[in-house]
């Protein structure tokens, strides 16, 4: 399923797709650098600390650096609870394609 807003993402989550690729770049990247968090390559702690108007450059791949800002860091928080909440375990199958995999029922 591709996702072009949160309402999509919302749709995915219901019907269990997998694997999504995400067209909207602030999902997308919220996606890519939640991936790096799950996968214990990046403390989520770093997320806390990015100050208003400061950004921290966040390899997630392929060659591709995402500049996260305070405001993508909050999106990404709300991403890492709902996949929490849900239950889902991601995993990036494609950076540049933003292609990702969604595992329903896995605790972590």
């Amino acid at each position: 399923m591709t996702i072009y807003c949160e309402a999509d993402l919302k749709q995915a989550i219901i019907q269990k797709e997998s694997p999504i690729i995400v067209e909207d770049k602030t999902i997308g990247d919220a996606f890519l650098v939640a991936g790096r968090i799950q996968g214990g390559l990046l403390p989520k702690v770093v997320l806390k600390r990015i100050q208003e108007g400061g950004t921290c450059q966040v390899s997630v791949g392929e060659g591709i650096v995402i500049p996260v800002t305070k405001g993508l860091a909050s999106t990404i928080t709300e991403l890492l609870v709902m996949l929490e909440d849900e239950e889902i375990e991601i995993d990036v199958e494609e950076v540049a394609g933003r292609k990702i995999n969604l595992y329903y029922n896995n605790r972590q």
